[in-house]
C-alpha cells in the first residue's frame, strides 16, 4: 500500500550491520513534512540529510561548554524567581509539547507522497499553524539556527521528563530498590548538598538503574527514520536506494535473546558486570540515534 519502500529493525543484530557496519549508507534522514515546515526545509540536525550542511551543523557540539554556563545562569535565575515569588512565563511549552506530538505523529503523506496535498489528517495545517505561532515576530530571518535550537528545545524536554516519570514509577514499583540506591546516595553524598556530576563516578548502582531505565524505556521507543543513500545487499537482502529505516529501540531492549526470560522486569542488577555504551558500539541497548547522529 506504501509507496515508500520500509524496512523495520527489530533485533541487535540487524541493528549492528543498518547502524554498524553499514552506517554511512544508512546515516541519512528522509524528508518528511513535520521537519520541512518546522525546521525550514530541513535544516535542523535531527532530519538533515548527511552531507556538508549537516557536518558544518553538527559542529554545534564544540560549544558544549558555552551552554553549560549558560544553563548554570538559567539555572540561578530560576532559584532567584522562586525565592522572590516571581512568575516566570512558561506560556511557550505548550507550543514545544505540540511541535513533539507533530513530530511524532504518523503522518500518511510521509508514506504516500501523493496523498500529501490532500492533507487528509489535518496535520500538514496543524505544523504550519504551530510553526508560525513559534515564529511570531521574527527580527532577523536565521533558519538554520533556529532550526538547531528547536531540535536541542524538542530533544531536552520532553525526553529528559518522559526518563525521570519511568524512573519514579519503578522505583516507586519496587521499594527495595529504591531503598538501595537512597542509601548510596546517601553514604556518597549526604543530605547536605545536591548530587553534581563530578559524583557520578561513584554511584554504580545509580548507573545500573538508569541503564535499566534506558533499556526498557528508551526515550524514542522508534527512532527517528534513516534513508539509505544507495542501493545495497545486506544479509542476502536487496535494499534500494532511499529505503526507509526505522529502528524499533522497544523492541531491541527486550529481546529476551540477549537479556534473558526476564526481559520485561526491572532488574538494574543485570548491569553489575556490564556497562552500557550508548553511543554505538554495543546495540544491545539503543535508546538514542547512535553514531553519526549523537549531538544532544
Amino acid at each position: 500500500m506504501s509507496t515508500i519502500s520500509t524496512v523495520v529493525i527489530s533485533s541487535s543484530k540487524a541493528a549492528e550491520l543498518f547502524l554498524k557496519t553499514h552506517d554511512l549508507v544508512f546515516a541519512s534522514r528522509p524528508k518528511i513534512q513535520a521537519s520541512e515546515i518546522f525546521s525550514y526545509g530541513s535544516k535542523g540536525l535531527g532530519f538533515s540529510e548527511y552531507g556538508p550542511y549537516w557536518r558544518s551543523a553538527s559542529k554545534v557540539e564544540m560549544f558544549a561548554p558555552i551552554r553549560k554556563q549558560e544553563l548554570s545562569v538559567l539555572v540561578k535565575s530560576l532559584e532567584k524567581a522562586g525565592l522572590v515569588g516571581e512568575v516566570v512565563d512558561v506560556s511557550e511549552a505548550s507550543l514545544v509539547k505540540e511541535t513533539m506530538t507533530l513530530f511524532g505523529a504518523f503522518n500518511l503523506a510521509d508514506y504516500i507522497p501523493w496523498l500529501g496535498p490532500f492533507d487528509l489528517q489535518g496535520l500538514t495545517q496543524a505544523c504550519k499553524r504551530t510553526s508560525k505561532a513559534l515564529d511570531e515576530n521574527p527580527v532577523i530571518d536565521r533558519s538554520p539556527m533556529k532550526a538547531i535550537l528547536l531540535d536541542m528545545i524538542a530533544a531536552g524536554i520532553d525526553t529528559s521528563a518522559s526518563l525521570i516519570e519511568w524512573a519514579l514509577s519503578e522505583l516507586l514499583r519496587n521499594p527495595r530498590i529504591m531503598k538501595k540506591l537512597q542509601d548510596e546516595i546517601q553514604n556518597e553524598i549526604g543530605h547536605m548538598r545536591m548530587v553534581e556530576e563530578k559524583d557520578l563516578k561513584n554511584l554504580s548502582y545509580l548507573d545500573m538503574v538508569v541503564d535499566e531505565i534506558l533499556r526498557l524505556y528508551p526515550v524514542g521507543p522508534l527512532l527517528i527514520p534513516r534513508e539509505c543513500r544507495e542501493n545495497i545487499i545486506i544479509d542476502g537482502y536487496f535494499i534500494k536506494e532511499k529505503t526507509r529505516v526505522i529502528v524499533n529501540a522497544w523492541a531491541i531492549g527486550r529481546d529476551h535473546d540477549v537479556w534473558s526470560q526476564n526481559a520485561e522486569e526491572f532488574y538494574p542488577k543485570r548491569f553489575i558486570n556490564k556497562k552500557m555504551n550508548f553511543h554505538g558500539q554495543e546495540m544491545e541497548c539503543i535508546p538514542f540515534a547512535v553514531l553519526e547522529f549523537i549531538w544532544v
